[in-house]
């Protein structure tokens, strides 16, 4: 797994520096933050993917590999049929495989994005559906009992959540028990929350009942959870990205009103890297047929 992060992150980062090289200014960067509505990547730039997973892709990879560790060893031998909405590349995915090292679970993976992410990585079988989730049509996953939303509920458009929404209490599920799961940003728990019951009442508007739910929430001993994961970040992603300002080709003067004193600070592009999970909030229903 060490090995994976490594070589996939290190194609990241020299994909990174491609992009970047091209851009005389990365004031466009800056709009990758989650502290405020104001804000809004824009994720068909391929180098505000490539940044989002510097940033982020290791610590969301330890949150979703530790949350199907625990799905898994509680579901052994059956078969879990996932739906990923707002899959990325894949990071729930690389959780997923990994945790599922020995066949703990027969698992199928499929996933929806409206942005074909570069960078996605062959390992496994899985598949990502490039399309529009209002558009999508929902029967080629109803065999479907887990539907993750990683970090991207509250990031749907109040349109497109609405129609989802509306196709699940239409949409035929073939299995009777189906477990729903939001990896929410911490900023946005008040949000991601309403939307979380949105989706639940959905499914009790097609004959399902909420049986069991509840929050995951980072363990209070970082170093278990470490060893658990048995990885650390690689050691290459903080430095480009603390001084990535030094990349701007208008750094000295912007014409866009920023630059020196502004853009080089940790709350626009010098954000290191996430390190560790005391962000995690994991969100989860159990709703049941009946």
């Amino acid at each position: 797994m060490e090995e994976f992060i490594n070589n996939f992150l290190k194609l990241v980062a020299d994909n990174f520096h491609r992009d970047i090289s091209k851009m005389k200014s990365l004031c466009e960067l800056k709009n990758l933050r989650f502290d405020s509505l104001n804000y809004q990547p824009n994720y068909n730039n391929t180098a505000i993917q490539r940044l989002y997973l510097l940033r982020y892709a290791y610590a969301y990879i330890s949150e979703y590999y530790y949350l199907y560790n625990l799905i898994f060893d509680r579901n052994l031998n059956k078969k879990l049929n996932v739906l990923s909405i707002g899959a990325g590349c894949g990071l729930d995915y690389y959780g997923a495989y990994f945790a599922n090292n020995g066949n703990k679970v027969n698992l199928k993976y499929c996933g929806i994005d409206i942005v074909d992410w570069e960078d996605k990585q062959s390992i496994g079988e899985y598949n990502i559906f490039i399309e529009d989730l209002a558009e999508s049509d929902l029967s080629k996953f109803e065999d479907v009992n887990i539907i993750l939303f990683p970090k991207s509920l509250f990031e749907l458009p109040s349109e497109v959540a609405n129609n989802f929404f509306y196709s699940i209490q239409k949409q035929f599920f073939k299995c009777n028990s189906i477990l729903l799961i939001s990896s929410q940003r911490s900023h946005y728990i008040g949000q991601d929350s309403n939307r979380f019951n949105e989706l639940v009442s959905s499914f009790e508007k097609n004959g399902y009942r909420k049986a069991s739910g509840g929050l995951i929430e980072a363990p209070a001993d970082f170093t278990s959870f470490y060893h658990f994961v048995k990885f650390s970040c690689p050691s290459f992603i903080r430095p480009l990205l603390e001084s990535l300002s030094d990349r701007c080709q208008y750094i000295k003067k912007c014409p866009n009103g920023c630059g020196e004193g502004f853009c080089d600070t940790r709350n626009q592009l010098n954000r290191g890297p996430m390190f560790s999970p005391k962000l995690m909030k994991i969100e989860h229903a159990l709703v049941k047929r009946g």
